[in-house]
């Protein structure tokens, strides 16, 4: 017997109070694009077409990009002038895309702009995606690429592990394998927008559907793809479940409008209750992984510099650091949004 899909009716569109007509114009469009390539296209023909979008954001100055092999996982280097010597702090990001979805060209410039605010070099791993490659390949192609960093030189101390939506799932998933196999853990995590629950049990979820471009149907679709066979609900796929004690401090940024801020709040609070030093900051009016959209959206801009303050605070640097500024693509998506200060 083949199994089937069943594809729901979204929840009609209501731009949330606290935007202004650009933010609804790009959610707006945001909202479209997801679910007609989620239920219109396959995963390839998707990352065709993002990856060919991709290529209009803009580039971050002062960044050289290096291709290279970590642990045997393919990976992209993105190095800051200032900050390319053997003893600098590593931001290994994992990226978001459903597990499914996205790739170096899709999250150069985030991973630029990340690395450049924490004073890092930015590592972008290359892991397998679903449906091709479901769980557990991404996870253990992440797990090699951090102990092929560590194997290279660079100190557990030196690394920040970040990672956005599902790669923010990953980064949780690998952290909490890394402590059980008696690895050295990074310095600290930050999780953008994290999907630690495949399950998508979140109130916000339902809450907040007619304002995010990620659904119930969306959430639902990639959870498949990546889980393929494998329970949904096991702490490695849904590390919301797993046990979080002696995690490192942990920066998780959510969206107040986004379909997963319930479950980033949750995971907060669980973390805490397991003794995880915790900040949690969440953005009134955003969306999910708004931090992806730093030409249009200045909360995003607003939320790297957060993620380089957070660094910086780790390090015993000063807190308020200069945020150089970026580059703004597509003026109908150029003007002011509603901050969150």
């Amino acid at each position: 017997m083949t199994s089937s899909i069943t594809v729901h009716r979204p929840t009609r569109f209501v731009p949330h109070p606290s935007w202004g007509p650009k933010t609804t114009a790009l959610v707006r469009a945001l909202r479209s694009a997801a679910q007609r390539s989620t239920f219109e296209m396959t995963p390839v023909q998707t990352r065709r077409l993002l990856e060919r979008i991709a290529w209009l954001a803009p580039r971050v100055s002062g960044i050289r990009r290096t291709d290279a092999r970590v642990g045997g996982v393919p990976a992209t280097w993105y190095l800051p002038s200032g900050h390319r010597g053997p003893d600098a702090r590593v931001l290994m990001h994992l990226h978001g895309g459903g597990f499914a979805l996205c790739s170096q060209r899709t999250h150069g410039t985030m991973v630029s702009e990340l690395a450049t605010a924490a004073g890092a070099r930015g590592l972008l791993p290359r892991y397998r995606l679903a449906p091709e490659h479901p769980y557990p390949a991404a996870l253990d192609d992440c797990e090699a690429a951090y102990v092929g960093l560590l194997a290279s030189g660079v100190h557990p101390s030196r690394i920040i592990l970040s990672g956005d939506s599902a790669g923010g799932n990953l980064v949780v998933s690998l952290a909490v394998r890394l402590r059980e196999a008696g690895i050295p853990l990074p310095r600290a995590l930050v999780l953008l927008s994290p999907w630690v629950d495949l399950t998508a049990s979140g109130v916000s979820v339902d809450s907040n559907a007619c304002y995010d471009y990620v659904t119930r149907p969306i959430l639902d679709r990639f959870a498949e793809l990546y889980a393929a066979s494998c329970d949904p609900t096991s702490p490695e796929l849904s590390p919301l479940r797993a046990n979080l004690r002696g995690l490192p401090p942990t920066l998780i940024q959510v969206g107040g409008a986004e379909s997963l801020l319930s479950e980033g709040c949750e995971f907060a609070a669980k973390a805490r209750a397991a003794g995880v030093q915790v900040s949690l900051q969440k953005w009134e009016g955003m969306v999910h992984a708004w931090q992806g959209y730093s030409f249009a959206l200045p909360d995003a801009r607003d939320a790297i510099a957060e993620v380089g303050r957070y660094v910086h605070r780790l390090y015993g640097a000063r807190a308020a650091i200069e945020q150089r500024p970026i580059p703004t693509l597509a003026p109908a998506f150029a003007g002011p949004t509603r901050s969150r200060r």
